[in-house]
């Protein structure tokens, strides 16, 4: 019965039903889960896949101590804990439990070789390697079967496929790829879960580049609450960036800072520091062109304050991140303020960064 449920859950889970997976889970005795090394796999894989993210790496410590693990049970535990790394923003992770797995193991299935692509994938795009993010993808998306199992890691790549280009300033691109990916994933699981929520925020993104924000409401209507949930930080940060932006360009100042608020609010309860960076510099930027300068600069004092956790090893890789969101801030600060050569010091920094710290993207 232990094993009939580890491999239910995994192939409820691979299809994008991960709410149903999660609710399995709660249901399950304790004594099964104690039994069974590949169904503590599958609950650390599939609690990897949201907002409980980062209670993984306790669980796979403890799955670490189990007799049964194995050779094989290492890899699995290496991509899930490159899976937890992503669901809580921390490249470092990634990296780390990527190391030594240069090569598939002989046995891998599909869905792991798929599964490895992507982390491998989301971690270049995450330091800026958008071409080589691409590159790795390229082959898992076209050659993999796009049967029901395949549906969530598939997306995922999707997702990402789509971000490197909106990033690289090329939102048409994005649209092409992600609308029939997501009126696909709609049709066949419906519009409040996990594959829809991921590719909804990138979309979303992208419309709203391309200028076409009357879209953005009806790409995001109920299930922002599944994008936090289920989807992953990049999601769920350019959901709230693009609800936000739209508001403000539609005059409704105060309902944009609310978004940026809440988004702020969002990753510091779920110590996602990335999205109150954004959080953060947005507020800047909206306080500073309306005149409220005392505001500004004590919102970039909050973003100074942040750089040590930048300069750990989980978030060093998001340092150049760090660092042109602080010179915008400064420089939108000091043009509050008619400092016109601090705001061009502030932007020759912000000019000053490798080409993997350059995005041209809305996050």
């Amino acid at each position: 019965a232990a094993a009939y449920a580890a491999q239910c859950l995994f192939d409820i889970a691979r299809e994008g039903r991960l709410a149903e997976a999660r609710d399995w889970i709660r249901r399950l005795p304790p004594h099964a889960l104690q039994s069974d090394v590949h169904l503590q796999l599958n609950v650390a894989w599939i609690t990897a896949l949201g907002e409980d993210a980062a209670s993984v790496p306790s669980l796979i410590e403890k799955i670490r101590q189990h007799p049964q693990f194995d050779d094989g049970c290492r890899f699995l535990a290496a991509l899930i804990s490159s899976a937890s790394g992503t669901f809580c923003d921390q490249p470092g992770r990634i990296a780390e439990a990527l190391a030594g797995w240069d090569q598939l193991p002989e046995w891998a299935l599909p869905i792991h070789a798929v599964a490895w692509v992507n982390s491998r994938a989301n971690l270049a795009y995450l330091t800026g390697d958008y071409e080589g993010a691409r590159q790795l993808l390229a082959q898992s998306l076209r050659s993999a079967s796009r049967e029901p199992g395949m549906r969530l890691a598939l997306g995922y790549g999707d997702m990402i496929f789509g971000l490197t280009h909106l990033f690289e300033g090329q939102p048409a691109k994005a649209i092409a790829l992600l609308r029939p990916r997501l009126e696909l994933a709609e049709r066949e699981v419906g519009r409040r879960t996990a594959v829809p929520a991921m590719l909804a925020g990138v979309l979303a993104g992208a419309l709203m580049l391309r200028g076409e924000t009357g879209q953005v409401f009806e790409v995001l209507a109920d299930r922002l609450d599944v994008i936090e949930r289920l989807a992953t930080p990049d999601s769920i940060l350019m959901a709230y960036r693009v609800l936000a932006e739209v508001s403000y360009r539609r005059g409704e100042v105060a309902r944009a800072l609310e978004y940026l608020v809440a988004l702020r609010e969002l990753g510091e309860a779920r110590n996602l520091p990335r999205m109150s960076l954004v959080s953060l510099g947005e507020q800047v930027r909206i306080h500073a062109i309306h005149g409220r300068s005392q505001t500004a600069c004590e919102l970039v004092a909050q973003i100074e304050a942040s750089a040590p956790v930048f300069e750990s090893a989980p978030y060093r890789g998001m340092q150049h991140l760090y660092r042109r969101t602080l010179a915008h801030a400064r420089a939108y600060t000091c043009l509050a303020t008619s400092d016109l050569d601090g705001a061009e010091a502030a932007l020759s920094v912000a000019a000053d960064v490798p080409p993997s710290g350059r995005r041209g993207g809305p996050a």
